[in-house]
């Protein structure tokens, strides 16, 4: 196995605020060059990675030595907090050496765009220690979670974890309920919640024997009657209003946008550049599309 080294982000990086895209620039030109780096030892091991079914971890050690996981996350907390066009050049450029490393890369950084809307007190665990956290998880809202005495109850099985393997933290949509039957919100509709749990309280069965995008290790993700006490470990799906970061539009909105345009440049590798395109003239700072706090 080849182990590939990268010189680990400077930590003291100069913030920037929204306006300053010269800097932002320059982070972004950092990271691809670091990726092209990358990119022989990437091609070399395709085969490895589709027979493991996963990246191999000193892969996913140099991904995120360089960066790449910390794209999204909050300078406020160590992250570089790039705009969504710029982490998508990121993602497309992985995406285009290997579909499953752009898979993996956009799965485990997209937490750094969920994160915010935590409860602040879980919010500053996930980052205590730095930014540079991959993410796993299912917004399919497969599991149930239940008030008890000794605080919420959650059972549920989960398909399509892209990177649970490597993954600090990993994410689950449940509805929740009372005396096993579901709790109605808005519309009469079931009332869902996304728990959000360090990796080490999960169980991962092995079920991805896709024929494509084998390397990103999506298997099935479980939680079996795991209760946890602390209400602040859920967040409320589809409402992206960033509480604790200044960053660029890409905090605020609406995860429609950010699901979609993210999977674009991974899907075909070398067909990432339209989507980039796209996601700079929609999606700009000036976008009005922005959800409502929570």
């Amino acid at each position: 196995m080849t182990n590939i080294g990268v010189s680990p982000i400077d930590r003291s990086i100069a913030k920037y605020s929204r306006s300053d895209a010269n800097l932002r620039k320059n982070v972004t030109n950092r990271l691809l060059a670091d990726i092209r780096g990358l990119a022989p030892d990437i091609a070399t091991r395709a085969a490895e990675i589709e027979a493991g079914r996963r990246i191999p971890l000193d892969l996913v050690e140099a991904l995120r030595s360089s960066g790449v996981f910390r794209m999204f996350a909050p300078q406020s907390h160590g992250g570089l907090e790039l705009d969504l066009p710029s982490g998508l050049e990121i993602i497309a450029a992985l995406g285009r050496i290997d579909g499953s490393v752009g898979w993996s890369a956009m799965i485990g950084s997209a937490g750094g765009v969920f994160a915010p809307s935590l409860p602040r007190q879980t919010y500053e665990r996930v980052y205590r220690n730095g930014p540079d956290l991959i993410f796993a998880g299912s917004v399919q809202p497969a599991g149930t979670a239940e008030a008890t005495s000794g605080g919420l109850r959650v059972n549920g099985r989960w398909p399509f974890a892209s990177g649970c393997q490597h993954a600090d933290w990993i994410a689950g949509f449940c509805v929740m309920t009372e005396g096993g039957k579901p709790l109605l919100g808005e519309g009469g509709r079931p009332l869902v919640r996304g728990v959000f749990l360090p990796a080490g309280d999960w169980q991962i069965e092995d079920t991805w024997s896709a024929m494509g995008l084998k390397g990103t290790g999506s298997h099935h993700i479980t939680l079996k009657n795991i209760v946890r006490a602390c209400p602040g470990r859920f967040i409320k799906p589809y409402r992206s209003f960033c509480r604790y970061s200044t960053a660029p539009l890409t905090w605020v909105w609406p995860r429609a946008p950010w699901t979609i345009s993210s999977r674009l440049p991974t899907a075909g590798g070398s067909s990432s550049a339209p989507p980039c395109r796209f996601a700079s003239r929609k999606y700009s700072s000036s976008s009005s599309a922005v959800s409502q706090p929570i």
